[in-house]
């Protein structure tokens, strides 16, 4: 990796994303079986194990499977094969910017029948991998890109994504994607160095106040920092406020009381960020005051009410940061 002086993380533990995103990545755990095992970008826009996953292989030049070895820091995540090698680096909080020096395929792990679900390319160039959520767009800066997606017979439902990224003649693969909705725009292209450089820049400004003087706390506060850094999602539908998921794994919403720890817990270092989880959450009251189970950007969950543990953690922050 190029940032082997920041901690390293166990992927199977806390996935790989940033501030912001609505998109993760981890090792595929669920789903058919030819995926498991393999990295897979997930949309944070399902619900629990409901969540659109699209899968990132690295291939050999007989075009293989190959499971790879998975390393990740705060900035940065790696897979590799022996030689062979993927990395990336987010560019922005939608957008992801790729490198590899062999062969990837980019798949689905589930194909709903929706019309939503087909592979094109656009008159500028940018190939579009369309799902019932959002939208994977591809720009390729070094290398190319072939679809080998599949339609029916009645040329309504797309049965098969499968889409190969190549390196150039050079054996380097080097493209940018983002994960949009409704509307899309490309994002600025920069070298995947000042890529890395930015976010580096941004984590290690959000983490500077997780700080402890007893050496035995030192990896808890540097895993607590890049939590609370990658968990956060901004406001967007039910969303008003910046706030953090309980997890970008399987319980991705916001919890009718999980998130008044998580404020009480940034209070000293991001006080700002601690009362957005209150407001976030003061936004989702109903006609009658009561609070949603959960919620994320999409959808909402009303199915239980929380024990008022807000009275008596806002009074302990009070205390820490009026």
């Amino acid at each position: 990796m190029l940032n082997q002086d920041l901690t390293s993380f166990d992927i199977e533990q806390v996935p790989f994303s940033c501030y912001g995103a609505d998109i993760a990545f981890s090792r595929i755990i669920n789903g058919p079986e030819q995926f498991i095992g393999h990295l897979g970008l997930r949309s944070l826009y399902g619900l629990f194990s409901d969540q659109e996953t699209y899968p990132f292989i690295l291939l050999d030049e007989q075009e293989n499977w190959l499971v790879p070895d998975l390393q990740m820091c705060a900035v940065e995540l790696e897979a590799t094969s022996g030689q062979r090698f993927m990395r990336m680096c987010f560019h922005d909080d939608q957008t992801v910017h790729m490198q590899a020096n062999t062969r990837l395929m980019l798949a689905k792990t589930e194909l709903r029948g929706f019309l939503s679900d087909r592979v094109m390319q656009h008159e500028n160039g940018v190939w579009e991998i369309a799902g019932d959520d959002g939208s994977i767009r591809i720009r390729v800066h070094k290398g190319s890109i072939i679809s080998r997606s599949g339609w029916s017979s009645t040329g309504k439902v797309c049965e098969k994504i499968e889409v190969l990224l190549l390196p150039d003649a050079a054996g380097q693969l080097d493209f940018c994607f983002w994960y949009a909705g409704l509307t899309s725009i490309e994002p600025a292209h920069i070298s995947y160095m000042n890529d890395l450089a930015c976010r580096r820049a941004e984590y290690e400004e959000f983490k500077r106040k997780f700080t402890t003087s007893l050496d035995k706390y030192t990896e808890t506060m540097e895993l607590a920092a890049y939590i609370s850094w990658h968990s956060v999602v901004l406001p967007e539908g039910y969303i008003k406020h910046p706030v953090m998921l309980v997890s970008k794994n399987i319980m991705n919403m916001v919890w009718g009381w999980d998130y008044a720890f998580n404020a009480y817990a940034l209070v000293d270092k991001q006080p700002e960020l601690a009362y957005a989880q209150f407001l976030a959450m003061t936004a989702m009251q109903d006609e009658f005051g009561a609070y949603p189970d959960a919620f994320h950007a999409r959808r909402e969950v009303r199915s239980f009410v929380k024990p008022p543990v807000q009275g008596f953690f806002l009074d302990k922050m009070y205390r820490l940061s009026p």
